[in-house]
């Protein structure tokens, strides 16, 4: 059996903020989005995050639930 993706949408201009903790997370995450056409930005921590989202606003935002510090809650 097969199975057939959809039509895949123009993302070249979809920004995807990933926040963890892990650099094997980020990593994993960065490749698999960015094979699907997204740009990706990377940020390991809650302060980093809302620093980000000073001068930037993405169009998706991937937060961890568990850092140390200020969880993905917390942001």
């Amino acid at each position: 059996m097969s199975v057939k993706r959809g039509v895949q949408q123009n993302n070249t201009s979809k920004l995807i903020l990933v926040c963890d903790d892990v650099r094997d997370n980020c990593f994993l995450l960065q490749t698999v989005l960015q094979m699907e056409g997204y740009e990706v930005d990377i940020v390991d921590s809650g302060a980093a995050t809302l620093a980000y989202l000073e001068s930037t606003i993405p169009d998706l935002l991937l937060l961890d639930v568990m850092m140390p510090y200020m969880d993905g809650y917390e942001v």
